[in-house]
């Protein structure tokens, strides 16, 4: 049974600049990825070609069998549903319009919104609670709310694959969980999801695997106990930590060190 989604040698960047190199790894159905590293890793760059928005320099991207880049905008639209980090003040639809526009792959040639949009649309409304925020701006929303929008707006184009760009900046502790919790559940229903993160304690309590990624390679890809090992962080991050087990969980957490002396 070929993996539901397959990268093989993939070497991308920009111009002259090559960013990621050699990247390699498969991705089964139902698994919750997290794309760790420190800043400039190459995460983004490497969310920028799951979404085929920028093309490989070298090596394939596989997708339910068939390479990425021959497969129509439609298509792609219709099984992968993206959360890039992106900017309200310049969304002035109120909640529910947003969220229906999630299904314009879906539409026909004059895009005229159906019977079954408004009642996916509706269903994912009331499973992510935003019923009371309906009429509510876009651009006037806080960030826990917007994040919940977007992923309701991801959610009703109906997609196998949900690709996430730190989807808890930003927000405070209380509205982390509450995303995490979220994207878990999905999860858990059978949605596939890879996620850039930076925090490495949400990415070992909520992910089943980690790809750790520097300077444009995979450093490590396994589970949260086989990646959070202080010797492999601390190389990596240049900074001191300590690991730990959440007693709870059962899951390692990360304590950053500071480098005064005491």
């Amino acid at each position: 049974m070929a993996d539901f989604l397959e990268l093989k040698n993939v070497t991308a960047g920009y111009k002259n600049k090559i960013v990621l190199h050699d990247i390699s790894f498969n991705v089964e159905k139902q698994e919750f990825i997290a794309l760790i590293g420190p800043n400039g890793a190459g995460k983004t760059t490497l969310f920028r070609v799951l979404l085929g928005i920028l093309a490989v320099k070298s090596g394939e991207i596989i997708f339910q069998g068939k390479r990425l880049e021959t497969l129509s905008l439609l298509y792609r639209a219709q099984h992968i549903a993206s959360l890039p980090q992106i900017y309200a003040s310049n969304i002035h639809f109120n909640v529910g319009e947003f969220i229906l526009l999630g299904r314009f792959p879906y539409g026909d040639r004059f895009h005229r919104i159906t019977s079954e949009d408004k009642k996916i649309s509706d269903r994912v409304i009331e499973i992510l609670e935003l019923q009371k925020l309906k009429t509510v701006k876009v651009n006037e929303l806080s960030g826990g709310d917007l994040q919940r929008v977007l992923i309701a707006q991801a959610l009703v184009q109906e997609p196998e694959l949900l690709l996430l760009d730190e989807p808890t900046a930003h927000l405070d502790i209380g509205h982390q969980i509450e995303i995490m919790d979220i994207l878990y559940n999905l999860n858990q229903e059978g949605l596939t999801i890879i996620t850039v993160l930076h925090d490495l304690n949400l990415a070992s309590e909520y992910c089943q695997r980690l790809i750790l990624l520097n300077n444009g390679r995979i450093i490590k890809d396994d589970t949260p106990c086989e990646v959070l090992d202080y010797k492999i962080i601390e190389e990596v991050y240049n900074t001191w930590v300590v690991i730990k087990e959440n007693p709870y969980t059962h899951k390692p957490f990360v304590l950053p060190v500071s480098r005064r002396k005491f």
